[in-house]
């Protein structure tokens, strides 16, 4: 018998449409913080930074699409619960002798056939489970990349803004250098200081001028990170919006402790992995499950040996006898990487309190150290004045002057990092309890 058969395979499916549903979010933020990024003249704070950052930096990326993959796979488990029936037609020509009565037949035969698989509720809720703990993670690993942004954002802001004053203190140490230069000339020319006193100033001054160069290439270099932060060009001009008062820290170390206990994504993040690996297990469990479908089978067909209309209705089961242990393996597999999740947790949750506790007293300290330096700052201020007046009064030598504007310099510089350490401290507190860091920066200590 001479037989042509032509095969036609239809199945649903309802994953494809959910990925491209996954990928819609976030698009309209992406275009917004874009249109303004091609204006480098506007004015950034710090959320303008982070906001910007997140739309366009690699890392903001890549988070983003492995959260839309985890979307895709939730929808994709979800799927298994749905019905998934397989449609299968197929016709042939045949052509062939008969034994009794002896004679040549020539007929066609068509069949179609639905298959139907029955759902397994307790393997789908175990794979919807895994791809739910696996989505909460990659929410976790976008809440981290977002809190990393925030602290490069404050970092990068507090950098210009630190490195500005510096270059504006060598500045003015260098006015403040150059004028007791011009005062001890004049007083030398006035046959009051003999001419070696002169040297004595130059050699601050040129230490001012190299300082001040210093200072300028720190700006530079400090706007050059900003911009590659914010993915546009290095040179681009960086205008910065006025800093506020930092906000109080209405925190004590325990609460800092138990809000990262809470909400650090490293923690959370653990605690997804640790759910997804109980539901491998609970996945593997049901590997040797058996298979359920109905089939629904008509055949129509010329041939005189057989019915000439057949409709059949199957209940099929598939039961696996033997798998050589794999199964078994499998299972230890992932109850072994079930307990290093559950390490990993503990240890997640270890780390997570130590950062908290560290960040809250590196706030406390520098918290200290500006109230200190600022006060260094007024007294240093104090003996500047008291220096001019008794040099100028002949009470005293240049060298008195120096000194006293040298350590004035020191004192407005460290002040200056006081505050801008507190507020980076701040933002790292934020980051280490999983929050998003305050927008505002405390005011440089005046000058």
């Amino acid at each position: 018998m001479i037989s042509v058969a032509l095969g036609l395979a239809w199945a649903r499916t309802a994953c494809a449409q959910k990925t491209r549903e996954a990928q819609q979010p976030g698009s309209s933020q992406a275009a917004g913080a874009q249109a303004a990024i091609q204006d480098p003249s506007a004015p950034l704070d710090v959320q303008a930074i982070a906001a910007q950052a997140l739309a366009t930096y690699p890392s903001a990326r890549v988070a983003q699409q492995k959260l839309v993959e985890a979307q895709a796979k939730v929808a994709e488990a979800a799927s298994a619960r749905r019905l998934q029936p397989t449609f299968t037609a197929s016709t042939s020509g045949n052509y062939g002798r008969v034994a009794e009565p002896s004679s040549i037949q020539t007929f066609g035969t068509a069949e179609g056939q639905v298959t139907l698989p029955v759902p397994n509720g307790g393997r789908a809720a175990a794979s919807r489970a895994q791809a739910e703990a696996q989505l909460r993670a990659a929410q976790a690993g976008m809440a981290r990349t977002r809190l990393d942004l925030f602290f490069r954002a404050n970092d990068a802001y507090y950098g210009v803004l630190r490195a500005r004053d510096a270059r504006e203190i060598a500045a003015t140490n260098l006015e403040q250098a150059e004028r007791q230069m011009h005062d001890t000339q004049i007083r030398i020319d006035a046959g009051d200081l003999p001419p070696s006193e002169i040297l004595k100033t130059q050699v601050p001054v040129a230490q001012a001028r190299a300082a001040l160069d210093r200072a300028s290439i720190a700006v530079r270099v400090a706007e050059q990170t900003l911009n590659s932060l914010l993915s546009r060009d290095l040179a681009a001009p960086v205008v910065l919006r006025p800093a506020a008062e930092l906000p109080a820290l209405n925190l004590t170390r325990e609460q800092a402790a138990d809000e990262a206990l809470r909400s650090s994504p490293d923690v959370v993040e653990a605690q997804a992995e640790f759910a997804a690996a109980q539901a491998a297990v609970n996945l593997t469990r049901r590997a040797h499950d058996p298979e359920w479908s109905l089939q629904a089978i008509y055949l129509t067909t010329g041939d005189i040996s057989a019915y000439a209309n057949l409709a059949t209705l199957t209940l099929n089961v598939t039961l696996p006898l033997n798998d050589g242990g794999a199964g078994r393996e499998q299972l230890k597999q992932s109850v072994a990487q079930r307990e290093q999740a559950r390490a990993a947790l503990r240890q997640a949750q270890t780390e997570a309190r130590l950062a908290a506790e560290a960040a809250f007293l590196d706030v406390e300290g520098d918290r200290a150290n500006v109230a200190a330096t600022r006060e260094t700052l007024r007294i240093a201020e104090e003996s500047v004045g008291k220096a001019r007046q008794a040099y100028n009064a002949g009470l005293t030598t240049t060298r008195d002057v120096l000194d006293a504007l040298h350590d004035l310099a020191q004192a407005r510089s460290d002040a200056n990092s006081a505050v801008y350490d507190l507020a980076v401290a701040r933002a790292r507190l934020d980051q280490a309890i999983g929050r998003p860091p305050a927008p505002d920066m405390p005011k440089g200590p005046s000058r």
